[in-house]
């Protein structure tokens, strides 16, 4: 769901945070992060769709182009990734295993 207004973009961002920090801080090297998202290395789940936090990520990143269209280059690539490995992906995932 797309933030509404700036309060909305911020309880997003802290929401996902959160999360990260909750699942990450003791092991994590870089606490500030929101966490990697990089297609390659098995960021899909069940279904061939994206893990819960790297959707939250791209949701994340699409209302930050919304409200600082500046930064559309810096989140280009997590928008544009699907939400749905594409079978040709997810094939060459499964022969890599």
């Amino acid at each position: 769901m797309p933030a509404a207004g700036p309060v909305g973009l911020a309880i997003k961002a802290f929401m996902l945070a959160f999360e990260v920090c909750v699942d990450l801080l003791p092991s994590s090297e870089e606490p500030g992060s929101l966490g990697e998202f990089s297609i390659e290395r098995h960021h899909y789940g069940a279904g061939d769709t994206l893990y819960l936090r790297n959707h939250a990520i791209k949701g994340l990143a699409g209302d930050i182009a919304r409200f600082v269209p500046e930064l559309d280059p810096l989140v280009a690539g997590i928008v544009q990734s699907p939400v749905k490995r594409r079978d040709a992906e997810a094939d060459e995932g499964d022969s890599a295993a």
